[in-house]
């Protein structure tokens, strides 16, 4: 079955960089906050 892909937004991609970068989120927050996965 194909994954359906979810095309961000440009400052949604920046908070999801940021939050990456500052370490303080588990990788698998984010993954769920922003359907990642």
């Amino acid at each position: 079955m194909a994954k359906e892909t979810k095309n961000f937004t440009e400052s949604e991609l920046c908070r999801i960089v940021e939050m990456a970068w500052e370490d303080r989120t588990p990788f698998e927050a984010l993954e769920q906050s922003f359907s990642l996965n």
